[in-house]
């Protein structure tokens, strides 16, 4: 019996580990987000029109994206990664 409680504790706590150390929904929505215009921006394209769908489609998305997180303390964290994810972007395209 003791023996089944300390390997439940040590799941419970190796869980509660593994869960904390990966990316929030926030950061994996804001990165989404980026990484689409960091496309639309850089990613050479066939004609204007095309350029200009892929643009109007990354703003759609980081509206969509936004709207989600409606708390100031939410918004604030997405807005971080999401200025962080597209300065990711540009250091890699330059």
């Amino acid at each position: 019996m003791k023996k089944t409680i300390a390997t439940f504790g040590i799941l419970l706590i190796s869980l509660t580990i593994f869960t904390s150390c990966g990316e929030s929904q926030i950061e994996k929505d804001a990165k989404e987000v980026a990484e689409q215009l960091c496309k639309s921006k850089y990613e050479k394209v066939s004609n204007p029109n095309e350029g200009t769908q892929l643009t109007l489609k990354s703003l759609r998305l980081l509206q969509e994206k936004q709207k989600k997180y409606t708390s100031k303390s939410d918004n604030k964290k997405f807005m971080e990664a999401y200025r962080k994810a597209v300065d990711e972007c540009k250091k890699r395209n330059e």
